[in-house]
């Protein structure tokens, strides 16, 4: 459980998945106060939440193989399960005693019960999985068709509008046109609040995280991301603590995420002074 303070709600969270190095999805949170712009300045708050991690196991890829192994041979998954019930059995006693009970525990009607049982509860589970991996396809084609809609109000041209998986928690939108800049805006500011409202509407409504990609302008930013950290690589190995450059933009929620990739166990923080923004670095591990 952790508690974090941001300018705004949405901000908090963002920076609570950062923390916690997963999807937005996986959190749950506790709002403490609602963050308030305040009028000229006079009664700004800040948005302070309590967040955590959900407590739940997720499949992972081979498991997800173990399930489809199971619904296409389950007799087989059970001779397996059996074999290695034989194996820690014979730590203890005999093989001979473990063939016997062997034969026991296969002829056993409880087991045969289990067996069914299981082999039912697995072929619906993956079946469940397949149906939930057709979904998102379609789920992409109506977001596309509500994103048109959405942005037929905006007086910018984008002929671009493609929405496809990005990982298992996260959908990519990309958008692309003549008034492509325009919608990025000078230092990102139009992208990154276009990128707050996509991420509110389809997060509450559909449960998934986003990337919002308009004509590879996120990727370009990644590309000078990655060539920042080259350049301040020597310095971090000589200094104790490191003050990165004003960063503008998005460039402080992209650079934090990836110094923390790649220095997992230094602590990096995300400041903010007035108008600018900038990253601390401790290089004590």
């Amino acid at each position: 459980m952790k508690k974090i303070s941001a300018p705004t709600l949405q901000e908090a969270i963002t920076q609570a998945a950062i923390d916690f190095n997963c999807s937005v999805i996986d959190l749950e949170y506790e709002i403490i106060q609602q963050g308030s712009r305040g009028f000229l300045g006079i009664g700004k708050k800040p948005a302070i939440i309590v967040a955590n991690v959900k407590n739940y196991q997720k499949f992972s890829t081979d498991a997800f193989e173990d399930i489809e192994n199971h619904a296409s041979n389950p007799i087989s998954a059970d001779k397996n399960f059996v074999s290695h019930y034989e194996k820690d059995l014979c730590i203890n006693s005999s093989c001979e005693d473990a063939e016997s009970v062997h034969k026991d525990f296969t002829n056993n009607d409880k087991f045969q019960n289990i067996h069914k049982s299981s082999e039912t509860h697995v072929a619906n589970s993956f079946a469940s999985f397949q149906e939930e991996k057709e979904d998102v396809g379609e789920l992409c084609k109506k977001i596309e068709e509500e994103l048109k809609k959405l942005l037929s109000f905006m007086p910018y041209e984008i002929d671009r509008i493609c929405v496809t998986p990005y990982d298992k928690q996260t959908l990519k939108i990309f958008l692309d046109g003549k008034d492509s800049a325009l919608l990025i805006g000078e230092k990102g500011y139009r992208y990154k609040a276009l990128s707050y409202l996509l991420f509110n509407w389809i997060w509450h409504q559909y449960h998934y995280n986003i990337r919002l990609e308009v004509a590879h302008f996120l990727q370009m930013q990644e590309e000078i991301v990655e060539q920042y950290i080259q350049n301040i690589q020597k310095d971090l190995q000589t200094s104790q603590t490191f003050k990165t450059k004003p960063l503008y933009g998005i460039f402080g929620v992209i650079m934090l995420k990836r110094l923390r990739e790649i220095y997992p166990g230094r602590y990096i923080t995300l400041k903010q002074e007035k108008n600018e923004q900038y990253i601390i670095i401790s290089c004590t591990e």
